[in-house]
């Protein structure tokens, strides 16, 4: 199988407006993982978008495929400042009796548009202190399954 670590996307906004953007999915990248999140649709249907971040993009002779992790809303939590500026808040999915993440494949022409995950750190402080740190993919699958994660909502591309 022939893997890529960057593929590019025709990527589509709300607003209509259309540009190239470069698509990560590399184990080591300058000494760290890059795996971009992006917004896709999962059977091809346009009114439907799904979460979800790529883990690898699989060369094919009918065209590239990223294999991605899906991600669920979860129910904004109350008080939330953003909750007003469309914050959705997200968690990996996994499978009933899975022993790891749900991976998904899609074609690159489903990926809409990359966008920007950040960890829910006030989630994570209450469950393991202030000092905490996000899990890695070395990280055990419970915590990695309870990490929270929200759509940045200043983040350019997703206003």
């Amino acid at each position: 199988m022939r893997v890529a670590t960057r593929t590019p996307v025709h990527a589509r906004f709300d607003c209509g407006t259309r540009v190239v953007q470069h698509l990560r999915a590399a184990e080591d990248y300058l000494g760290a993982p890059w795996f971009d999140n992006v917004l896709y649709t999962p059977s091809g249907d346009d009114t439907r978008l799904c979460a979800g971040e790529v883990r690898a993009i699989v060369r094919r002779p009918k065209g590239d495929a990223v294999i991605l992790v899906p991600m669920d809303a979860v129910p904004s939590e109350p008080l939330c400042l953003f909750v007003e500026r469309g914050c959705v808040h997200l968690k990996w999915r996994i499978a009933g009796n899975a022993t790891d993440l749900t991976l998904r494949p899609a074609p690159v022409g489903r990926v809409r548009r990359l966008a920007f995950a950040g960890p829910n750190f006030a989630d994570l402080a209450a469950r393991h202190g202030v000092d905490a740190r996000a899990p890695t993919m070395e990280s055990s699958l419970q915590e990695r399954v309870d990490m929270q994660f929200f759509l940045n909502v200043f983040f350019p591309w997703d206003v």
